[in-house]
């Protein structure tokens, strides 16, 4: 019996650590297509999770057993270093999507350490529902009450706010040269010296025009590195947006604490996202 009970246990040794193997030859995105993908997987052949998603472990249901049948997915690698990755996911549902950021950790093999999105829409979208069953006057006056002169603009800049990370892109590309004359002006007008100058530029009467036909909040600055931002808006630190910054040395790194997006748009242009 002893013995028998031994070659069960060299098997089911030997079996791990095939499977182990197995999963060290995954990348970052076939790690998510595993962990997202409508089919499931065995939990006892991959354990994909780490850190922060460490005890997640749902064993009958995956993550992507629990989306809606007609769900739609779309994954692309935004950054792959030596020991972290950070993996977009669209998910589209009949109108309805969400764009996710997989962050993850390279340990024996690629692990989902964190998932990030920009949080609280939830907010954004109860303020344009409830404008939508305003009167004209009565929406009016109750943006104005809060600090709004220009409605269609915050209507307008909420929307571009709770679109998809592709309308939002595409949006920068319709309208390139227009952000291109804003980041020339303020570069020519001394604006992109500091933080405190950039701040000073929503001072600026042409700087205030052309933000207002671009649906753009107002001009930030970074948190690191240094660039030239066009906030659309966002709540809190929970802001989305675009930057300029033609030196990539100067660009700052994804992460789960800070910049969860930052994605190329072509020269020295970004989008980005925060938390």
């Amino acid at each position: 019996m002893v013995k028998y009970f031994a070659i069960i246990i060299l098997i089911l040794f030997v079996f791990k650590q095939a499977n182990s193997e197995s999963a060290k030859n995954l990348t970052p995105v076939q790690i998510c297509e595993t962990v997202f993908g409508p089919d499931g997987y065995d939990y006892e052949q991959i354990l994909p999770f780490c850190c922060e998603m460490h005890e997640v472990n749902f064993r009958d249901t995956s993550l992507g057993q629990m989306l809606p049948y007609d769900t739609k997915r779309n994954y692309k690698l935004l950054t792959e270093e030596d020991s972290m990755a950070v993996v977009a996911l669209s998910l589209t549902y009949g109108e309805d999507f969400e764009d996710f950021y997989i962050f993850l950790k390279k340990l024996d093999f690629w692990h989902i350490d964190a998932i990030r999105t920009l949080s609280r829409l939830e907010y954004v979208k109860y303020t344009l529902y409830e404008l939508s069953h305003l009167t004209p006057d009565s929406a009016r006056k109750q943006i104005a009450e809060a600090g709004y002169t220009n409605f269609d603009k915050f209507v307008n800049r909420n929307k571009l706010l709770l679109a998809s990370d592709k309308d939002i892109e595409e949006y920068f590309l319709e309208n390139k040269s227009k952000f291109q004359q804003i980041a020339d002006y303020i570069e020519n007008n001394g604006f992109a010296k500091s933080i405190e100058s950039l701040n000073d530029s929503n001072k600026d009467e042409k700087v205030v025009q052309m933000l207002d036909e671009l649906l753009i909040d107002s001009i930030v600055s970074s948190e690191e590195g240094f660039f030239t931002g066009f906030m659309i808006g966002g709540i809190l630190d929970n802001t989305a947006g675009y930057f300029y910054q033609p030196d990539s040395s100067k660009v700052p790194k994804m992460s789960k604490g800070l910049y969860i997006l930052i994605y190329p748009l072509g020269g020295g242009w970004y989008m980005y996202k925060t938390t």
